[in-house]
């Protein structure tokens, strides 16, 4: 099942569907740019040395091909190893890095010194920080491929586990601040590579091709890969689903392909930090919230309100990004998804009054 799938089984309403299919795939492309940023690291890190387009092109013909071959659980397999040598990686960095500096007496003067840390002086960057940590916990929930994850789950009780489990990954945090925190880097060109370049000047070279082949791992043959099935549910399932299922096939693989062209060319023509791309994705996942709550609380909201609000929100997510808009530095996803509840309520309101006068 998909995302549109559940506003499909609540409303019934085929322009719904396409509004929301339509806004997964767009806000799909900067995701699918953050994983090319990301193996473009890793494959410099490897010691090919390979320019930043023949890296895309590289890591574009391996997940292609390995999303041709693959199924639905091989990703899961895959992000079971990738966990473990990320984990492993991160937690061997920081106590390499604490045996160099002697201990963490002088870790934070280090991590200051070396740009691993920002200080928070003003309380409008209190304000950004905090609305932004509440905004993407919500909007995580709302991403495509995790609905497409809770769907293939074999039971609810499988679900619940791995939940569980989630807050684990937070123990990397304090590791990678103490690999920040060990040496300055100032020929650096791309602050993505910021900690690649880190791993590779403390570690042995085995240990750093362990380290970029986990984050190889993360990035073609787990998130491109479920991203990218993701992406042919979509337009099996809400986009094309009365064409006959052999020229599903075919639609699907050109739709993947031209998905995945369109996240190499951003990469490649407007390369961005990973933080923006994250940012940019979750303002479009962040919008169908309202619309789960009006599923989940609210059920005598019309199908034209949803659609209307995610619209509304989806244009004010780009324009103020594109604007670089501030408002008293809160997070513009917040921003946006007031815009997409009040014009829920605006049409609801009016279709209601419309209704009242008739």
């Amino acid at each position: 099942m998909t995302l549109p799938d559940i506003f499909k089984g609540h409303y019934s309403h085929r322009g719904l569907e396409l509004v929301v299919a339509i806004s997964t795939l767009l806000f799909m492309i900067p995701w699918g740019q953050l994983q090319f940023e990301g193996l473009v690291v890793a494959l410099n890190a490897l010691g090919f040395n390979l320019s930043p387009t023949l890296s895309v092109i590289v890591s574009g013909c391996l997940a292609f091909i390995y999303i041709s071959i693959s199924g639905v659980k091989a990703p899961a397999f895959i992000s079971i190893l990738k966990d473990i040598i990320m984990l492993l990686a991160i937690i061997i960095t920081g106590i390499v890095v604490i045996k160099e500096i002697n201990g963490l007496s002088n870790l934070f003067n280090l991590a200051k010194q070396h740009g691993a840390m920002v200080t928070i002086d003003k309380s409008e960057d209190v304000v950004f920080s905090m609305t932004t940590i509440f905004f993407q916990s919500l909007a995580f929930y709302c991403m495509p491929i995790i609905v497409a994850v809770v769907f293939t789950s074999k039971s609810e009780g499988t679900i619940k586990r791995t939940q569980r489990f989630m807050p684990l990954y937070m123990l990397m945090y304090p590791f990678l601040i103490l690999a920040f925190a060990l040496v300055s880097i100032p020929d650096l060109d791309n602050p993505n590579h910021a900690f690649m370049a880190t791993v590779t000047s403390i570690l042995p070279p085995w240990a750093v091709g362990l380290v970029a082949a986990g984050a190889a791992l993360s990035g073609i043959f787990l998130v491109l890969a479920v991203t990218s099935l993701a992406v042919g549910g979509l337009v099996s399932r809400n986009l094309l689903s009365n064409v006959p299922e052999k020229s599903q096939r075919k639609w699907v693989q050109i739709i993947v392909l031209l998905y995945l062209l369109c996240s190499m060319g951003l990469t490649l023509l407007a390369p961005s930090l990973m933080p923006n791309l994250i940012n940019t994705a979750y303002y479009g996942f962040g919008q169908f919230l309202p619309g789960f709550l009006s599923i989940f609380f609210f059920r005598s909201m019309r199908p034209a309100n949803i659609a209307a609000g995610l619209i509304t929100g989806d244009l004010f997510a780009i324009c103020m990004h594109v604007a670089q808009m501030n408002f008293l530095n809160i997070n513009i996803g917040f921003i946006d998804k007031l815009h997409s509840c009040l014009c829920n309520q605006y049409v609801f309101e009016k279709k209601t009054e419309s209704s009242d006068r008739f």
